[in-house]
């Protein structure tokens, strides 16, 4: 679980998904917006697309595990990763580079 300070409340922000900008990669999709203080993420993976709970959950793990280390390092972000196909190892090297580069943008 991301720590409390870099978590993205969505059910409070109803409004993101029609003010953010997009990044496609593979099928699954970056939501990102500019926003002030720290850089807060949220990680979304559909019933649809994932079955079983407990692979959805491993899945939100491993995205939150990629992403828990950059928070600090790029102030003033939000963004939401929707995954909406399973992912294999290089798709998840394919998509930090992507966070990476939507951080120092």
């Amino acid at each position: 679980m991301l720590p409390k300070a870099y978590r993205l409340p969505l059910r409070h922000l109803p409004e993101f998904f029609s003010r953010s900008q997009r990044i496609f990669f593979g099928g699954n999709v970056i939501y990102f917006a500019a926003a002030e203080g720290n850089t807060r993420a949220a990680v979304v993976v559909s019933k649809k697309s994932v079955a079983l709970s407990t692979e959805r959950n491993a899945l939100k793990r491993q995205v939150r595990a990629l992403i828990t280390p950059l928070l600090p390092l790029y102030p003033g972000k939000q963004f939401v990763v929707v995954i909406r196909k399973k992912m294999d190892s290089q798709q998840f090297t394919h998509l930090q580079q992507k966070i990476e580069a939507m951080l120092r943008s």
